[in-house]
This record gives structure tokens, C-alpha cells and sequence, in this order.
């Protein structure tokens, strides 16, 4: 997953820039949710890997890309703090989803 996760960066920047944070973000949401609730029903770990590991990976990437960048558009003062919130906040929605 975080593989995908991370590397989706450029695709999901070049996205961004051509339709704007929030779709991608909204677009990105329902894929991870929809591929996280399909590799509940999965038959072997090869079809949970496909579907939690590379969709949700890049649906995740989907997601992570926009807001980093949307906590830049609106946090001028205190835009580290806001990033790192963020940041913390997307970890430990990762360690409370694989656990």
C-alpha cells in the first residue's frame, strides 16, 4: 500500500492542477472506501493484496497529495503545525486501519 501510497505524487499533483484539490480528493475517498470494503470479502490473500494493497494504495495516494496541498492554500501562519496534524493524523488512520 505504501508503495502506491506514496508514489502516486506526481499523477495525483498532475490531477490536482488539472481539476482541482477537492475532486481528486472526493474521487480518491471512494476508491480507497470501496476498495478497503471489498478486501473484506476477499477469497485468498493474492485478491486482498490486489485490492487493499495496490487500489487502496492508490486511491490513499489520492487522497494524501490534495491535503498536503489544500493545508498550504489555507494555513498561512501556522502552516507547519497544520501540516504536521495532518500528517499525524493520516498515519494513525493507517496504523488503525491494518490493525
Amino acid at each position: 500500500m505504501s508503495l502506491f501510497y506514496l508514489n502516486l505524487a506526481p499523477v495525483a499533483s498532475a490531477l490536482c492542477n488539472k481539476w482541482g484539490c477537492r475532486p481528486i480528493g472526493m474521487i480518491g475517498s471512494v476508491i480507497s472506501a470501496v476498495a478497503v470494503a471489498a478486501s473484506i470479502l476477499s477469497p485468498n490473500i493474492y485478491t486482498m493484496w490486489l485490492l487493499f494493497g495496490f487500489i487502496g494504495g492508490i486511491g490513499m495516494g489520492l487522497v494524501y497529495l490534495p491535503s498536503i496541498v489544500m493545508v498550504g492554500y489555507y494555513f498561512e501562519e501556522k502552516r507547519a503545525i497544520a501540516t504536521g496534524k495532518t500528517n499525524d493524523f493520516s498515519s494513525s488512520l493507517m496504523i488503525h486501519i491494518l490493525f
